[in-house]
């Protein structure tokens, strides 16, 4: 019987990439569609200040966020970090 491999300790915060490099590799679906959402929201937020109807842009607003949120997650759930696929490779060899 083989023990369980011990789980590296994470290196130091000055050896850590940058945050946006790190969700870069490890969380781009959700990165760019989060980006998309924003910039639609504030467009939206931008056009019903300028025409004074913003109750209906508010609902747009609401919208917007439902279907692009939920469509991000659908798409981040379909997907993997290469960095978790290499690491549970890692693990299974050397059991």
């Amino acid at each position: 019987m083989t023990l369980p491999s011990t789980i590296p300790t994470p290196p130091a915060a000055a050896d850590r990439p940058p945050l946006l490099a790190r969700l870069k590799l490890t969380e781009p679906v959700r990165l760019y569609l989060y980006t998309v959402l924003l910039v639609l929201t504030a467009g939206l937020q931008l056009a019903g200040w300028l025409s004074g109807e913003w109750r209906d842009f508010l609902a747009m607003n609401a919208a917007v966020v439902l279907a692009v949120g939920g469509g991000a997650e659908a798409a981040r759930a379909s997907v993997y970090s290469p960095r978790s696929v290499v690491q549970a490779v890692r693990r299974a060899a050397d059991r």
